[in-house]
Parts: C-alpha cells; sequence; structure tokens
C-alpha cells in the first residue's frame, strides 16, 4: 500500500511538472492595430487551394486612405480576388433625382439646338429667294447705252433713271460687275457707267468748272448697286461715296494723261 501511494504522488508530481512546462498560448493581435492580417489571408487560401496572393497591408491601408481620408469603415470596403479595393459608395447606381436631371440637361440641349437650326433653315431660304429672283431678274441694257462718254449722254441717262423699270434694270446691272472689296466694286461700277474722258471733266462737288458728280441720280443707283453685291452687302454710303470722290479725282492721271501732263510741264 504504501508502495502504491508513493507511485501515485510521484505520477501526480511529474503530470505538475509537465504542466508547468507547456509553452505559453500566442498572444492575439488587436484587431484595432491589425484590422488584416496576412496570415489569416495566406491560410485561407490554402485551404482552398487558390494561386492567389494577398494583398499587402500598407497598399490596402493607402487605398483605404485615397477613397475616403482614412473614414471609411471596413463595412464600406471589400476586397476581391484580385486584390483591387471596391468603394461602395462609388458604384451605387444613379438615383432617380440624377436621372431626371440628366434628362432634362438632354432635352434643354435638343431644344436649343432646333432653334439654331430653324434660324439657319430661315436664312438659308432667304438666300435661295434672293438667287431665284437674280436668275429671273436679270434683264440686260442695250449694248450702246454705256458707259457714258459726253454730257449729253449723261443727261439723256439721268432722264432715263426718272422711270422706275430703268432704274431697276441699271442697278441690277451694276451689281452684277461684282467685286471684292467696296474699292473694287465702285470702281468696276464707275468704269462700266462713264468713260475715263468724261470722268476727268467731273469731281464730287462741281468745283474749278467741272461737273458735280454729288447731284446726280446715279450716286444713289450705285449705292444701293453696291449693297447688292453680298461681298459689301454691309458698305455704307459714306464708304461708297469716298471712293467715287477718289475715282475722279485721279482720272486725269489715267490712260496716259499724267504723262501728257508732264510733257506739259517741261
Amino acid at each position: 500500500m504504501k508502495k502504491n501511494v508513493a507511485l501515485e504522488e510521484e505520477d501526480s508530481e511529474s503530470e505538475r511538472q509537465q504542466a508547468s512546462t507547456l509553452p505559453s498560448p500566442p498572444k492575439m493581435a488587436s484587431a484595432k492595430k491589425r484590422p488584416y492580417s496576412l496570415s489569416l489571408l495566406s491560410q485561407l487560401c490554402s485551404e482552398r487551394r487558390c494561386n492567389i496572393t494577398p494583398t499587402p497591408l500598407s497598399r490596402i491601408r493607402e487605398d483605404v486612405d485615397s477613397l475616403g481620408g482614412g473614414n471609411i469603415t471596413p463595412s464600406q470596403v471589400r476586397t476581391d480576388h484580385s486584390g483591387i479595393l471596391i468603394n461602395r459608395r462609388t458604384t451605387a447606381t444613379p438615383t432617380h433625382a440624377q436621372n431626371a436631371d440628366f434628362s432634362e440637361s438632354v432635352i434643354r440641349t435638343i431644344l436649343t439646338n432646333q432653334e439654331v437650326i430653324k434660324d439657319q433653315m430661315g436664312i438659308l431660304v432667304k438666300l435661295v429667294h434672293q438667287l431665284k429672283g437674280t436668275a429671273e431678274e436679270s434683264p440686260s441694257l442695250p449694248p450702246e447705252t454705256l458707259p457714258v462718254a459726253t454730257f449729253q449722254e449723261l443727261l439723256v441717262l439721268e432722264g432715263q433713271l426718272l422711270d422706275q423699270e430703268f432704274k431697276k434694270t441699271l442697278t441690277i446691272t451694276l451689281a452684277q460687275r461684282g467685286g471684292t472689296t467696296v474699292k473694287d466694286t465702285v470702281w468696276r461700277m464707275m468704269g462700266y457707267l462713264l468713260t475715263n474722258e468724261l470722268a476727268r471733266q467731273m469731281n464730287w462737288k462741281g468745283a474749278n468748272g467741272k461737273a458735280a458728280f454729288k447731284n446726280l441720280i446715279l450716286r444713289g443707283i450705285i449705292n444701293e448697286a453696291v449693297r447688292r453685291n453680298r461681298l459689301t452687302a454691309t458698305s455704307t454710303d459714306q464708304e461708297t461715296e469716298l471712293w467715287i470722290k477718289r475715282l475722279l479725282h485721279l482720272a486725269g492721271d489715267r490712260d496716259g494723261g499724267r504723262r501728257a501732263r508732264q510733257r506739259t510741264d517741261n
């Protein structure tokens, strides 16, 4: 009996020694300090037999900071199998109010474009009508009518301009002379109306014994004809008359007039 009691005491003593030599349990990381465990992710991947490399903890923290400045809770962020962070707030579908605002903006843009198209169509229709009118109204004067070479012919032309039909015909005829600028257009018309010899005997006001051009009906005809040209449609009477004065002033130098005057002076 004493031996058995001694053996039992030895067994209990050895068990107490073994219990005292067991390793201490591992310390678990705090959830606040390490919200994601790389070892746990690796263990899960190995158990599921997948070959996915878990996202580094530093990368996850950077993504969280970039998405919400560090204020996003774990419930708002998840990681897919490719390791890319997805913010649930950014992947949310548009609300009904956003769709309504977008639809209203599109409708407003369409209506604005329709108004612009209507205005452009109106302008095109007017241009077509003008072109048709010009094509239909293309009367021509007799070849012997212009240019006027003498004052007698000029007086006859002025008398014919009292007839509205003839006046309209002459206006259209002058407008067909064309020109790219007001100067070019006016000088083309004046060359079609008057010979240079007659233009030498005229100036704008009638000074120095010359005939006055500003008192002629032709003055208004030229102003109207210049504005019929699409390239000079916005010209003013003052601009047109400026180039008429300039042409009459330089008439003496054209057709050899300058050389003849120089020979006379010498």
